[in-house]
């Protein structure tokens, strides 16, 4: 993305929140980034959100129409429905949660199976370095049950691996899409939080089994249980887990954490993570990818007008322009 906005400094974040105040404009978030989303986002649903609620809540009425979510050309709405046929409020209203954004960031890219699919295949060749002939399936929040805690990849992809004539197994991408969340901590009562305080757990047995990880044997005694990671570990270990029970299935794992380029909370915590926790030779399976330079891969790959409308869509919902902010709030 060219000609990038420069954030707002310290002095302007400032005057922004005054002008929130001033406006009686509804704001929790805690992180500047969070602040500005919320604000960015309240800007993009105007006409449609409930007033003086939620500022990114919208309308049932313009929910169920599928205002959420991309309408023009690739059936995007007709996947969520079909996925989620009950309304969501989350998924269908809240402009701000980043349960839509896998439907509306990815279901355009897979159009038939296999080799049909070369503008996938292109992009996502450039992310994970050149291993992929095909991609054969996409299911957006795939539930997969080898945690035991209903862990799911907001988008889960299957691929047909280059060198496929000599090992016939097939490669796997998990990717998990964040917009405002950084820090994740569990619930008092959760499946999630026993298999982190008990370790004997599949979290610890898998994380053991798996060559991925240094610095072995791992207990809930270690960093990896803390806030700032566990959402992380619980993503690369689920593919470690499909790796481990289907190793004549699958030959390669790759975990793909996608955030906007405001939210630096991953890319600080990823590389810590990488760097604490990982084997060199196995760093490539857990990768941070932001939504500014997998735009700039759409942009590259996929040529097509109804394409190019469809990104400036996504750049325009999702990447926060701080100088619009600027405008908006006459910040000068």
């Amino acid at each position: 993305m060219d000609n990038e906005p420069q954030p707002l400094t310290a002095d302007e974040l400032k005057r922004f929140y005054e002008y929130l105040r001033e406006k009686k404009i509804f704001c929790k978030e805690k992180t500047p980034f969070k602040r500005k989303a919320r604000f960015w986002q309240r800007e993009q649903g105007k006409g449609l959100i409930i007033p003086n609620i939620k500022e990114v809540l919208l309308k049932e009425t313009s929910a169920k129409e599928g205002k959420n979510f991309y309408m023009d050309n690739f059936g995007i709405f007709d996947a969520v429905q079909k996925r989620y046929p009950n309304f969501s409020e989350q998924l269908y209203q809240d402009m701000l949660s980043s349960k839509h954004i896998p439907f509306n960031m990815f279901i355009p890219l897979y159009e038939g199976k296999g080799k049909d699919n070369k503008y996938f295949t292109k992009i996502f060749n450039e992310i994970i370095g050149n291993k992929i002939k095909s991609i054969d399936l996409l299911e957006i929040e795939k539930p997969i049950e080898y945690l035991e805690d209903e862990t799911s990849f907001d988008a889960y992809i299957e691929y047909t691996s280059i060198d496929n004539e000599i090992d016939n197994r097939k490669g796997i991408i998990g990717i998990e899409v964040k917009y405002t969340e950084t820090s994740y901590s569990l619930k008092t009562k959760s499946a999630e939080r026993d298999k982190v305080y008990t370790e004997n757990s599949t979290y610890y047995t898998i994380t053991n089994a798996s060559p991925a990880f240094i610095g072995k044997p791992y207990t809930p005694k270690d960093e990896l249980r803390k806030n700032e990671y566990r959402q992380i570990w619980r993503n690369h270990i689920l593919g470690e887990s499909i790796l481990q029970k289907n190793n004549e299935k699958f030959k390669d794992f790759t975990s793909i954490t996608v955030y906007p380029k405001g939210n630096n909370h991953f890319t600080t915590v990823g590389k810590n993570y990488k760097d604490k926790f990982l084997d060199n030779k196995y760093k490539h399976r857990c990768l941070f990818f932001k939504y500014e330079d997998l735009f700039d891969l759409f942009e590259k790959h996929c040529p097509n007008k109804k394409y190019k409308k469809w990104i400036e869509w996504m750049e325009l919902r999702y990447i926060v322009n701080d100088d619009e902010i600027r405008k908006i709030c006459q910040i000068k």
